[in-house]
């Protein structure tokens, strides 16, 4: 396999960043703007180079040039304004970690639809006597995969949907039957921040102190102290 193939493969299976598709698309159409006021400029040049001297209806080619060369300085400035807005909103994404979690949640939706897809292909083959096929398993991995790549609108779902309801979306839209006891019961992300928020680990027992019924709360009282005496009486309440 070449370096190229190698390198557009890869390409291809970066998942699609639709701010960075955006921001690529404005800065196409400003490059566009800017190439059309260049040659509209030449051409201006060109028309006046060709026009009488003191022509009483030649064009103000002066003021022409001016809007023009102002859209051109306008055009650019605006350019590097869009590039400068993505670049700092992608390094606000990756300090919160967003860009983090959209990966983890990708790669989490992808096994699932992986797994409830196989497990209810693979009772249908039980009864035949057959077995799920491992390239296939890996193909529909793909598939998944570039759904969620190619689709905008899907992959912004896997924030707005249910596990559950998300896995069964993908699978509608592959036609492939599921196993609902397969499906996920949340994100990781989501699961593993309940489990910090509780402070304790699962299962634990909370914490209680107990209180002895003699003395109304006071700690009980020992038979004897270390030293052989008898402990002294408790203290009278105050009747004051």
């Amino acid at each position: 396999m070449s370096m190229a193939q190698t390198d557009r493969d890869a390409t291809e299976a970066r998942p699609a960043d639709p701010d960075l598709n955006w921001t690529g698309w404005a800065l196409e159409k400003l490059r566009d703007v800017v190439d059309i006021d260049i040659r509209s400029k030449r051409m201006t040049l060109q028309q006046q180079s060709v026009t009488p001297a003191g022509r009483e209806a030649a064009p103000d080619f002066a003021l022409m040039q001016s809007r023009l060369s102002r859209s051109i300085r306008l055009s650019i400035a605006m350019a590097e304004r869009v590039r400068g807005k993505h670049l700092h909103r992608r390094a606000a994404a990756k300090e919160s970690g967003a860009l983090e979690r959209r990966r983890r949640r990708r790669e989490q939706a992808v096994q699932a639809v992986v797994e409830a897809v196989t497990a209810a292909e693979a009772a249908d083959l039980a009864g035949v006597g057959g077995t799920v096929d491992p390239e296939a398993t890996e193909r529909l991995r793909a598939d998944v995969w570039e759904r969620l790549t190619e689709d905008e609108v899907l992959d912004v779902r896997i924030d707005t949907l249910p596990p559950d309801e998300f896995v069964r979306e993908v699978c509608r839209w592959l036609g492939r039957r599921l196993d609902p006891s397969r499906l996920p019961q949340g994100w990781d992300d989501v699961l593993e921040a309940d489990d910090d928020a509780s402070g304790s680990p699962p299962g634990a027992e909370p914490e209680c102190i107990a209180v002895t019924e003699a003395g109304d709360g006071w700690p009980e009282r020992p038979d004897t102290l270390e030293d052989g005496r008898p402990p002294p009486g408790l203290p009278k309440p105050d009747s004051s």
